[in-house]
């Protein structure tokens, strides 16, 4: 059974992609027949269940196939990933769940999107539909073309800007987090790292120059925090430089041996960034903004978009410029007047 040729990660470790009904698997060992074995296994496995609930979709609910489709691919999701399946399964299109997916009409699809439209943003609406149509879809049953609408989907565009510091922002930043006890953590985002990779770091994974992601603390389907080796994909491991001289300070004073690098939870750091934001007078980017500032930074300073792509461990340049590069307003703005300068002093010279 012919599978993708694995390629060797930095850390020695074997990968491979899959692509199995709409989904995508990442299998990784330490040898590169172990790998390959693996997903030879895990595809026989799918084709193998695909068969079998064909013979059963037409019974099959729209709860009962969010179930059998997260312990189909048990192996390849993520636990956050199934807990947000879960999620919808518990919580949204309530009125769908009980009922055959064969015999969900599209008019019934499309008033349970604006029924979950009138209590969530549009992008949580639309993360929540891509996700039942993967299910559905899986089962060779049609997803209609259920839409947001005009207005919703301006307000979803709103929503979906990513809210990050100006570079003239930054320093006020780094001298507030310095004095809080939340210094370590907003500045590893504000390094590039995600909070649940923050939150994975121990401290045998800093050296004095350099940040080891290798592991995420994330909840499971039951809402358990667990630890899990790798982070979100096979660019997040990485290895970050300490380039702020007050988080190198913090490391510094801070360093033991082993254990948590976090000592507060994801939470708690969620509060504590708003407080020293409303203090010194920031507006508040959440955490995940100061990931993304450190993008608008890179961007700012003319450093070239691979250098930051492998630094914050982006899986491709389309996330990096579609959603992470941030011209920042004021590079805006000077070019406007450099343009305005321009015309005014060749009117003014008659040149």
């Amino acid at each position: 059974m012919k599978t993708p040729k694995p390629r060797r990660l930095p850390s020695g470790s074997w990968f491979v992609q899959l692509r199995l009904g709409g989904q995508s698997i990442s299998v990784t060992e330490q040898t590169e027949k172990a790998c390959i074995k693996k997903a030879q296994l895990i595809k026989a496995e799918h084709l193998a269940g695909k068969r079998e609930q064909r013979i059963i979709d037409a019974n099959v609910t729209l709860a009962r196939a969010i179930e059998i489709y997260c312990d189909d691919r048990s192996n390849g999701l993520s636990p956050s990933t199934i807990r947000k399946y879960y999620n919808i399964k518990n919580n949204h299109f309530r009125d769908l769940m009980s009922q055959r997916l064969d015999r969900i009409t599209d008019r019934q699809w499309q008033r349970a999107v604006n029924e979950m439209l009138a209590s969530y943003a549009p992008k949580t609406v639309k993360v929540s539909v891509g996700m039942v149509k993967t299910v559905v879809t899986a089962n060779d049953v049609k997803f209609p073309a259920v839409t947001i609408g005009k207005a919703s989907a301006q307000k979803a565009k709103e929503m979906d800007k990513v809210s990050f510091l100006e570079p003239e922002q930054i320093p006020a930043f780094v001298a507030a987090s310095k004095e809080s006890p939340y210094c370590i953590p907003l500045l590893l985002a504000l390094s590039s790292l995600r909070i649940a990779e923050i939150d994975g770091l121990d401290w045998k994974d800093v050296t004095k120059d350099v940040v080891k992601v290798r592991r995420v603390r994330i909840k499971d389907k039951d809402g358990n925090w667990i630890l899990k080796d790798g982070a979100k994909n096979e660019t997040s491991v990485r290895d970050v430089p300490v380039l702020i001289p007050e988080l190198k300070k913090a490391l510094d004073a801070a360093r033991q041996p082993e254990g948590k690098v976090m000592t507060c939870s994801q939470e708690g750091l969620r509060k504590g960034l708003r407080r020293i934001c409303e203090s010194a007078g920031l507006p508040s980017p959440g955490v995940h903004g100061l990931r993304h500032t450190f993008a608008s930074l890179s961007a700012h300073l003319g450093i070239p978009e691979i250098v930051s792509q492998e630094i914050g461990g982006w899986a491709n340049d389309k996330i990096m410029k579609e959603i992470y590069t941030h011209v920042a307003r004021s590079d805006v703005s000077a070019s406007l007047e450099k343009l305005k300068s321009f015309y005014a002093n060749k009117i003014a010279n008659n040149e």
